[in-house]
């Protein structure tokens, strides 16, 4: 069975394992398939009715995954969902200085959605906010890359992007 795996990052920039929840539909997927439902759906489910395509009511594909992505930027959509949903990225790490806001938006979320093991996410990343590190990263679906490689090159070429850092700057923007 596939896991959401939890990894930290040092402050000298190694990358150590930390944690494997099973099921890793119950994480990203499950944020897709509600941020999906609640924002998208139904304006997909019109379009179709000129094209005559098929909607489901998940996420399908390349340009169903796009358009949820993209409600990262959307201004109009609360703060605590775009980060929920900015976590489900690859090259994210959450900032050792936000865990507590981050559980506090896991808790908001679980007031309207599902939550799946996000709950159990964000209460594993809690227990580290006393240890001296920059912050996590996820592996959402331990089925795809290796992550841990992909996430070693991308601090060494400085390409990680910092959760609550672009939250923000979208709102003030």
């Amino acid at each position: 069975m596939s896991s959401t795996e939890i990894y930290y990052v040092t402050q000298n920039r190694r990358v150590r394992g930390y944690v494997d929840i099973r099921n890793s539909w119950r994480g990203a997927m499950l944020v897709w398939s509600n941020l999906w439902k609640k924002y998208l759906y139904d304006d997909q489910k019109e379009k179709s009715k000129l094209t005559g395509a098929y909607v489901v009511e998940t996420p399908f594909g390349e340009k169903d995954m796009e358009l949820v992505c993209a409600l990262f930027q959307d201004k109009k959509i609360p703060e605590y969902e775009r980060a929920v949903l900015g976590s489900t990225f690859d090259r994210v790490i959450l900032e050792r200085q936000y865990f507590q806001r981050f559980y506090d938006d896991i808790l908001k979320y679980a007031e309207f959605y599902p939550v799946g093991s996000l709950i159990i996410q964000a209460q594993e990343i809690l227990k580290l906010s006393k240890k001296k590190i920059i912050g996590v990263f996820w592996n959402q679906t331990s089925v795809n890359a290796d992550v841990v490689d992909m996430f070693k090159e991308t601090l060494k070429e400085n390409n990680e992007w910092y959760l609550y850092q672009e939250v923000e700057k979208i709102t003030k923007s």
